[in-house]
């Protein structure tokens, strides 16, 4: 928790927890604003399933490594499109096309798409 509250302040950071630690963890933590996303990998889904729910940054409370790895992969890449945004307004076009392509490159790389609409977003920006 130290860490990621003093030395990812100017980070996006993707926590990947227990569901024992998570418990604990996202509590004090959530509301960070370097803290993108949080995923809840354990043996006892169902178990965790009611603390989990009351925390808008948990994207997935899971026990399988294919389930886990595609949703990361989709939020990285959404969070390379927020930054490509926020660069886009801020009149930096350049920058904001490289995290666009960064995107675009994490999703290609990582995930058997089935939602094509937002690929096409992804590749239009």
């Amino acid at each position: 928790m130290k860490f990621i509250r003093e030395k990812c302040v100017n980070k996006r950071t993707f926590l990947i927890t227990s569901g024992g630690r998570g418990k604990n963890v996202v509590p004090q933590i959530h509301d960070l604003p370097q803290l993108y996303a949080i995923y809840v990998y354990c043996q006892d889904v169902e178990g965790h399933q009611k603390w989990v729910s009351k925390f808008s940054k948990v994207r997935i409370i899971c026990n399988v490594d294919r389930v886990l790895h595609p949703q990361l992969a989709v939020d990285v890449a959404q969070a390379n499109i927020d930054w490509g945004n926020a660069l886009l307004n801020a009149g930096k076009r350049d920058e904001a096309k490289t995290k666009f392509q960064k995107a675009l490159d994490n999703l290609t790389k990582h995930v058997k798409f089935s939602d094509q609409a937002f690929m096409n977003q992804v590749q239009k920006n």
